[in-house]
């Protein structure tokens, strides 16, 4: 009897779990569609009306391959929970449902009337492995606010189970007036451009159509990857919102993914626009466009975007605002596309060059509030452009833009008009830009700023892809352009000039603290080559060409044991401030900012707590903000210490000054000269002078670059300087070749800091068997050593300044000197 309770409990148990079972069944209904009729029973037809007119979730499957032609539209899913899934046997899974993965059952619409495949109105709809195409209408549409949380997976839609296209004429899935969360996934789309009707690949359309997920999908490219064109592979309109991630997208008749009136952020992530999955090519007419409306959309802000090979690749337009595009890869691919993994800065070295033909970026028509950060831009013909007066307040921040060596870039970096442009920043925030006729061109614009930007090729360090090493000119500012800030710039390797300023009306433009190294022509105003001064200012033409400065002088005094100080002075046009650069291992970099403003008569001083040894060069600018092109190069005074004055002793240094009376270049420290010797190569012998002697030994002037022996004694009662300063003047210029004689030949090196042996095996290899032997002065021991050849435990002395050397030439020869490194 104590039994029967428990039995019966038992059996309520397995009851109340039957009842659950039962409820579940009834809450998943499986109808399998048996028929391909376009109706009657077993065919898909009946099967979604049993499912819209049953109780809880219904599930459609096929018996098995079949090709469904209708003559009329199939009814809406209207039924909360409704799944039609085209997958069986080894595919029945949703993880296999892939662009990849022909489908068995398809759709035909082309007798079916004003249709669409598909259309779902009702929440958690899923449509997956189906072929659609021929419908006059959308393949699929996920329609209303009701239609919530739809999946459309795993599909080709625009084409015919041969393969052939086959349009949907108002696009392949539209997701419109309002539904929730919809994921388009793993779908091939593809075809559905027809003649006088917009057929897109996918719409997101209409207020309140929001949170939508398009990922995975190939889009206008068929199976054999072959084009399949949509007008726009995805359009986003109307308030709608979503996120573009993971997609390829190609030959679309408009744009890969078009973004109008959205005004909820929309991330654009993880694209290959322009390619297909193997990699070739498969243009898009513009790749991503924002158009009228769009507003805050991030493009590339999570995962970059590979965006390569179309006419244009991102173009911004219509009023576009508040957008963000970063780390993408445009006219770049990884080199193996195979997995279409994110690319890296690590693949760049590597990486395709597939340029986007006409412009990388375009910012134009209006579009404001603008930032393009980090991109890797193999440019066409033009990487990044902006343009129209109504486009405002666009930023270009640490990108990467090179040309390529398919075809000649005309501008890397081209601002044809425009306000609030701002091209590099603060120190690290410039742009990396090289291999074009222009650099970074400017016109048409006011107050632009272009700061610690890298042009040329090897300022450009950031540019490790494939990329034309050339560019003709580094900064140029054009037409129209009044203000420009052009400052902290590294310009280096310019064919024509590293930074000029061009046409009418372009004026009062600053190009102060700039950087500039192995240019051709560092400032050029009227794009002309080197202006004379003229007298008087102002002129005409950019700038008013203003009168570059001239340096005339330069001394140095000791104002403690420990500190001098430097005083420069020169001319300039009156009222106007000079800036003076130092020539740093080849590159020019400032070493005074602001001298005194020049007075009425010209005349300027500039006062620095350096002594600097390398040759200088200076900017006239004014208050106005135009400046000059620099002055011609100017050798300041050197700091040469001499020895203990305990013994008679020589001291072998280069001339630096100026061509000058012997008497004058050593009137400061005459009563410690015994002798100075100067070896003639030409007359190969020895001249000389001597305060003590008033008979003549050839030797009257010094020349810039003799090398000379400068004997020293404290036996008149008068001991040595402790240093000498060397007249400040001497004019570099032409002194770009060693002129040897067979035999010893005493010379010196003015071009600026280089590396001794390096420049000697260049020097060597480059004219072998010329040099038999190079001695060097060490100041350090006082004495010559051999440097080269360089044997082993012998003295390398490291960089070059000025160095006083013997060479033995095998032969009479005109040595090139090497670049400074």
């Amino acid at each position: 009897m104590k039994r029967m309770p428990t039995l019966l409990l038992a059996l309520l148990g397995v009851s109340a779990a039957w009842l659950v079972a039962s409820a579940a069944a009834q809450a998943a209904h499986e109808w399998t569609v048996v028929s391909n009729a376009d109706s009657g029973p077993g065919s898909l037809r009946e099967m979604i009306n049993q499912a819209n007119e049953s109780d809880g979730d219904d599930i459609i499957r096929f018996a098995s391959a079949m090709s469904i032609r209708l003559s009329s539209a199939l009814p809406a899913l209207v039924d909360a929970g409704i799944t039609i899934d085209a997958t069986f046997g080894d595919r029945a899974s949703s993880d296999r449902a892939s662009p990849d993965t022909a489908p068995q059952v398809w759709l035909d619409g082309a007798a079916a009337g004003d249709a669409a495949g598909l259309e779902l109105f009702a929440p958690r709809g899923v449509v997956r492995g189906l072929g659609i195409g021929g419908f006059a209408r959308y393949g699929i549409g996920v329609i209303g606010a009701d239609a919530d949380d739809a999946l459309i997976e795993g599909n080709w839609i625009g084409f015919y189970s041969s393969g052939a296209l086959a349009a949907n004429r108002l696009s392949g899935v539209a997701v419109i007036a309002g539904p929730l969360r919809a994921v388009v996934r793993g779908n091939r789309i593809g075809g559905n451009a027809a003649a006088e009707r917009t057929g897109h690949g996918i719409v997101i359309g209409g207020g309140g159509t929001e949170q939508a997920q398009i990922t995975d999908n190939v889009i206008g490219i068929a199976a054999d990857d072959t084009p399949a064109p949509n007008d726009d592979g995805i359009l986003v309109v109307d308030s709608a919102q979503a996120i573009i991630r993971g997609n390829t997208i190609g030959h679309s008749r408009v744009a890969g993914i078009e973004l109008r009136e959205t005004r909820i952020p929309i991330d654009v992530d993880g694209n290959w626009i322009g390619l297909s999955r193997s990699g070739g090519l498969a243009p898009n007419d513009v790749g991503l466009f924002l158009g009228s409306g769009s507003a805050a959309t991030r493009i590339g802000v999570n995962e970059a975007n590979v965006i390569a090979g179309n006419r244009v690749g991102i173009a911004v337009e219509q009023g576009a605002r508040q957008s963000e595009i970063m780390h993408n890869w445009i006219g770049l691919a990884p080199s193996d596309p195979s997995d279409h993994a994110a690319p890296d800065i690590s693949d760049l070295p590597s990486a395709i060059v597939r340029p986007n033909r006409e412009r990388g970026i375009s910012v134009i028509a209006g579009a404001a509030q603008i930032a393009l950060r980090d991109n890797y831009v193999a440019a066409g013909d033009v990487g990044i452009y902006v343009g129209d007066a109504n486009t405002t307040n666009i930023s270009l921040i640490r990108n990467v833009v090179a040309g390529s060596r398919q075809g000649r870039t005309i501008a890397a970096i081209d601002v044809a008009s425009g306000t609030e442009i701002t091209i590099g920043g603060e120190r690290g925030s410039g742009n990396h830009v090289c291999g074009a006729e222009y650099g970074i061109r400017v016109a048409n614009t006011e107050e632009v700023s272009v700061r610690h930007n890298a042009v040329g090729a090897s300022a450009a360090k950031r540019v490790s892809f494939d990329s034309d090493p050339d560019t003709d000119w580094g900064i140029r500012l054009n037409d129209m352009t009044v203000r420009a800030r052009v400052e902290e710039n590294l310009v280096a390797d310019t064919l024509r000039a590293a930074i000029s300023v061009g046409g009418d009306g372009a004026q009062d433009n600053s190009l102060t603290d700039n950087h500039f190294l192995d240019n051709r022509l560092d400032i050029d105003l009227g794009a002309d080559g080197p202006d004379q001064n003229d007298p008087g200012d102002h002129d005409g033409g950019p700038n008013g060409r203003l009168n570059h400065p001239v340096i005339t002088d330069h001394t140095i005094r000791r104002i403690s044991d420990k500190q001098v100080q430097s005083r420069f002075s020169g001319t300039a046009t009156p009222g106007s401030y000079v800036e003076i650069y130092i020539d740093d291992r080849g590159k020019l970099r400032p070493l005074v900012r602001r001298s005194e403003r020049a007075d009425q008569d010209g005349h300027w001083t500039a006062i620095s707590v350096l002594a600097p040894s390398e040759r200088l060069r200076a900017l006239a600018y004014e208050s106005s903000g135009a400046t000059s092109e620099f002055s011609d190069w100017f050798l300041p005074s050197q700091r040469l210490k001499l020895p203990p004055p305990d013994r008679t002793v020589e001291r072998w240094f280069a001339w630096t000054g100026p061509d000058m009376p012997i008497a004058d270049a050593f009137r400061s420290i005459e009563r410690s000269v015994d002798t100075v010797w100067v070896w003639r190569a030409d007359a190969q012998r020895w001249l000389g002078w001597s305060p003590l002697s008033t008979a003549p030994n050839g030797l009257t002037t010094l020349s810039t670059g003799d090398v000379v022996r400068l004997g020293l004694s404290d036996r008149r009662g008068w001991p040595p300087y402790s240093e000498y300063f060397v007249p400040a003047g001497g004019n570099p210029e032409g002194v770009d070749q060693l002129s040897l004689r067979q035999g010893y030949n005493a010379v010196s090196w003015l071009g600026g800091r280089i590396n001794a042996l390096d420049t000697l095996k260049e020097l060597n290899d480059a004219h072998p068997g010329v040099i038999a032997l190079v001695s060097q002065w060490n100041p350090a021991t006082g004495q010559w050593e051999i440097i080269w050849p360089h044997l082993t435990g012998a003295w390398d002395p490291g960089a070059w300044t000025y160095p006083a050397l013997w060479i033995r030439a095998t032969r009479d020869d005109h040595l090139t000197r090497p670049s400074p490194d």
